[in-house]
């Protein structure tokens, strides 16, 4: 308990600097007037001339725009988007880590896939103890389920057929 503090901070830092990241990658680097390849991002200033005119062909790779906005878009880094959403789920991971060490995976784990795997005709299931608790408590959002319970008899199983 004493140490989850780290495993917390880690998770903010995580949090923080994938959310930069992202803001960066999506937004960061916007045309501000400049006219610029849609494809090579390579400068056509003094290339694009005014309305009615034909789209000019960029001089590097050939890319033709179909409108002239195309020349004018933001530069997307998917890349760093898809790194930032990594980063993102390690912050989700080390904000998780002190309760799962506590209390186990199952207590992470939606109600919701537990009720999914039950309905299979698997029935050794290693959740049992942690799922007998939420139908108990019913309480918060896993009172839908202990209303679906307490509804379905084909739902009502003892502890020992699951």
């Amino acid at each position: 308990m004493d140490g989850d503090w780290v495993w917390y901070l880690g998770a903010g830092v995580l949090g923080i600097g994938a959310l930069w990241l992202f803001v960066w990658a999506w937004w960061g680097d916007r045309s501000r007037g400049r006219v610029r390849c849609g494809r090579c991002w390579y400068s056509m200033v003094g290339l694009l001339s005014g309305e009615g005119s034909p789209l000019p062909a960029c001089p590097v790779c050939g890319w033709v725009g179909k409108r002239s906005g195309q020349f004018y878009k933001s530069r997307r880094r998917w890349g760093c988007v898809v790194l930032a959403l990594l980063v993102a789920l390690g912050a989700l991971a080390s904000g998780l880590t002190p309760k799962v060490r506590r209390d186990g995976v199952w207590s992470v784990t939606p109600t919701w896939v537990m009720w999914s795997i039950l309905a299979t005709p698997y029935r050794s299931v290693p959740f049992e103890d942690e799922l007998a608790e939420r139908i108990t408590a019913g309480a918060g959002a896993d009172s839908a389920v202990a209303r679906l319970y307490a509804r379905e008899p084909r739902l009502r199983l003892t502890r020992g057929e699951w």
